[in-house]
């Protein structure tokens, strides 16, 4: 193998399976959507087994606290983001 021929691009072909591609970007959009809403459950989740584990009386109410105030984060995020659509959508049946 030359050194030119290391630069060039193969284009990858991958088969269409059940609506793959398909499948894939709604996953994409699906995670650009609800990504960090999870990433704040998943961390609360965190938080609540660091306040399990911990032995101290202080930080285990602390962390049970951050944790939380972690769901009601994600809590309040979701119901605004379903509120600035159902407001967008009404915008859009308005305008027609």
């Amino acid at each position: 193998m030359r050194a030119g021929e290391a630069n060039r691009r193969i284009p990858l072909k991958l088969p269409d399976l059940l609506g793959g591609v398909r499948r894939v970007k709604r996953l994409v959009l699906k995670f650009m959507e609800h990504g960090l809403i999870w990433a704040i459950v998943v961390w609360a989740a965190a938080v609540a087994l660091m306040a399990i584990n911990t032995v101290d009386l202080f930080w285990r109410w602390s962390f049970l606290a951050l944790s939380a105030g972690g769901l009601v984060l994600a809590a309040v995020i979701n119901w605004a983001r379903k509120k600035l659509l159902l407001m967008a959508q009404e915008q859009k049946e308005e305008s027609r």
